[in-house]
């Protein structure tokens, strides 16, 4: 973890100007963004360290609601407290609000337009590329070693097999636990046993 960042290092304006900017040019949903921000407010400005981006990201993911808007509130209740994070979701917010009053409005209205819908049908694979390239920016960040590369695979696995998100993330969660603070010798008995577990989760969630 970082020294404490002094709240008068980052100005209300500047939090303001960033998310702004990242509310909008940032496209591709949850990762995408998140690899945004990490660009911006970690490697570029500095505000946060990957270790603390981390931890807003774990926390946000437990939490309902948007993630994302989970992950700027954390960021900016870090940098100046409640205000901070209120003002930084909320610019954060405004774009696409914005963009999607506009965009809802031209589509409900001219959506038998041709070239409008291609236009959107073009954007469908763009969206998958950053997504890509988003997954793999954070996956450079947070796979460090063989631990957390088993939990990695753990958890896409149990997404591919549509078992529950909360229930992937607290058993992941649990790993990581265990891997980290048991001895190295006990790693293959707990992904075994967690590999039957989810086995297990996987025969449930398939009943009728």
């Amino acid at each position: 973890m970082s020294k404490e960042i002094p709240s008068a290092k980052v100005r209300i304006k500047d939090l303001i100007l960033v998310f702004l900017k990242i509310g909008t040019i940032g496209f591709g949903g949850g990762v995408a963004m998140l690899a945004l921000i990490r660009q911006n407010v970690v490697q570029k400005l500095k505000w946060i360290t990957d270790d603390e981006l981390s931890v807003g990201v774990a926390m946000g993911q437990m939490l309902p609601g948007p993630f994302v808007s989970n992950y700027v509130e954390f960021i900016g209740y870090r940098l100046r407290g409640t205000l901070g994070m209120s003002i930084s979701v909320l610019a954060f917010l405004f774009p696409s609000f914005l963009a999607m009053t506009v965009l809802s409005f031209l589509y409900f209205r001219f959506q038998n337009i041709l070239i409008l819908q291609q236009i959107f049908w073009g954007i469908k694979p763009i969206i998958a590329s950053i997504l890509l390239w988003a997954s793999l920016e954070i996956g450079k960040v947070n796979i460090r070693n063989q631990n957390s590369l088993l939990i990695a695979l753990v958890a896409f696995f149990a997404l591919v097999f549509r078992i529950d998100v909360l229930l992937t993330v607290l058993v992941c969660g649990i790993l990581g636990i265990l891997f980290y603070i048991r001895p190295r010798r006990m790693n293959l008995l707990l992904l075994s046993f967690f590999g039957l577990l989810f086995q297990a989760i996987k025969s449930v969630s398939a009943t009728p």
